[in-house]
C-alpha cells in the first residue's frame, strides 16, 4: 500500500471518528496523527473544510439535543441557563456591570428565575430543586 493511501485512510478514519462522537484529539490519537497535522490537512482544500464543517454541524446538533434533553427532561437549571444564554444572549445574557450610585441593579435574579420558570413551564419545586444543584 502506498504512503498516500495510508494517509488518506487515516484521515478518513479521523473523520469517521468525529462522526462517532470522538473529539479531534481522540480521533487523531487513534490514527497516530497530531491534531495540528489534521487541521493542516483539513484546511488544504475548500472541499475538506466544507466536509469538516458538515461533520461539525452534525456534532453540534447532537450536543444541542443532549443539552435540550437536560433542560426539558431532567430540568437541569445549569443546562437551561447555558442554553438560554447561548442561544439568545441579547435576551438572557447577564450584563457585567456595576450600577452607578443610586442606580437600580437591572440584573434581578428573581426576574431571571421567573423567566426560566415560565419559559420551561417549571414549578416552584422544580426551580428549588435545580437551585439546590448549583
Amino acid at each position: 500500500m502506498l504512503i498516500e493511501d495510508v494517509k488518506k485512510r487515516k484521515y478518513r478514519n479521523i473523520l469517521r471518528g468525529l462522526k462517532n462522537n470522538k473529539s479531534v484529539t481522540q480521533a487523531c490519537r487513534d490514527e497516530g496523527i497530531s491534531p495540528q497535522a489534521f487541521y493542516k490537512w483539513k484546511n488544504a482544500t475548500p472541499e475538506r473544510r466544507e466536509l469538516y464543517e458538515k461533520i461539525k454541524d452534525v456534532m453540534t446538533d447532537k450536543v444541542e439535543m443532549s443539552l435540550y434533553d437536560l433542560c426539558i427532561k431532567e430540568k437541569n437549571f445549569n443546562a437551561i441557563k447555558f442554553w438560554l444564554e447561548s442561544s439568545r444572549p441579547e435576551k438572557w445574557k447577564r450584563k457585567a456591570y456595576e450600577p452607578k450610585k443610586g442606580e437600580e441593579q437591572k440584573d434581578n435574579p428573581q426576574e431571571l428565575r421567573e423567566k426560566i420558570k415560565n419559559s420551561f413551564g417549571l414549578s416552584d419545586e422544580d426551580i428549588a430543586k435545580m437551585e439546590g444543584e448549583m
